[in-house]
């Protein structure tokens, strides 16, 4: 006779596993990954307590604890992520957005209060879209132009669009940084997440680097090439006042105001904590 597995059984279980197999977060890591075997939300996976699970359930669920002990994000496994006020479809071609980038779309929001409307808005390097479609969704009377260098990360972008319905007031082009802008002026602001890691970073965590898009967060040529080059050019591009604002590593923050300073380009240069307390963004304001 087989062993019979409640919800409860089975996640106080995996909790004990993934502490035991230093898996971060154990509890959290439990709760999603049982919740999407079970297609149930967090919060009737308690409410769901005493329900067995049959022998699909259990064959599924020991699958995707694989997956885990092998440091795959649970991004990955669940094939979606939770960010801002969106949701969005997540594979191996994107990088999966961070908590710490909210701060950027916290920090854009704030700056375009002033602004004139409809805003006309660029996210270089999109990824999955993550920023650009936030921006948009918060921002009805908004124009977005979202850039990348990987058709897959544009397809993956698009696809998020058009599930958090804001496809119509989002361009999606494909090139290097702000290449593919090179006919387009006006923006009141222009944003971006570049990569800012350098490939021989030791505090690089091990999931990162076995399963994320090394050119999403590696910069092969410095850890603030990226930034470098956006500040330079995106200021042509820039209405009167217009904002640049990047997001960087936590430990960039002067190197990074700097660049700005350096430009004589830009005026108002501000350096923007995450929830954390650590630099997470660097903006500033057309001279």
């Amino acid at each position: 006779m087989k062993e019979s597995w409640s919800v409860k059984k089975i996640f106080h279980w995996s909790i004990d596993y993934f502490t035991k197999k230093n898996i971060p977060e154990p509890r959290l890591s439990t709760e999603i990954l049982l919740a999407f075997v079970l297609k149930l939300d967090r919060l009737n996976l308690y409410i769901n307590f005493d329900r067995p699970l049959n022998q699909n359930e259990l064959k599924t669920y020991r699958e995707v604890v694989e997956r885990r002990l092998k440091k795959e994000p649970i991004e990955y496994i669940t094939g979606y992520t939770d960010f801002w006020n969106i949701r969005l479809k997540i594979t191996l071609d994107v990088l999966i957005p961070r908590k710490d980038t909210e701060t950027l779309v916290e920090a854009c929001l704030n700056l375009l209060k002033n602004c004139k409307k409809p805003y006309k808005l660029a996210d270089i390097g999109c990824g999955s879209g993550a920023l650009a479609i936030s921006l948009a969704s918060e921002l009805k009377e908004s124009f977005v132009f979202a850039t990348d260098i990987s058709e897959k990360a544009l397809e993956i972008s698009k696809e998020n669009s058009k599930l958090n319905k804001v496809s119509d007031r989002i361009i999606f082009l494909k090139g290097d940084l702000l290449d593919p802008l090179s006919n387009e002026t006006g923006f009141a602001l222009i944003a971006s997440n570049p990569p800012y890691i350098s490939p021989d970073d030791p505090d690089i965590d091990e999931s990162v680097k076995l399963f994320e898009p090394h050119t999403a967060f590696c910069s092969e040529k410095g850890a603030l090439y990226f930034h470098k080059n956006l500040v330079d050019k995106a200021c042509d591009l820039l209405d009167n006042g217009g904002h640049l604002a990047l997001e960087i590593g936590f430990k960039q923050g002067k190197d990074v105001e700097e660049i700005f300073r350096n430009s004589s380009k830009y005026k108002d240069i501000t350096i923007v904590k995450d929830y954390a307390g650590h630099d997470r963004v660097v903006y500033g304001r057309k001279a």
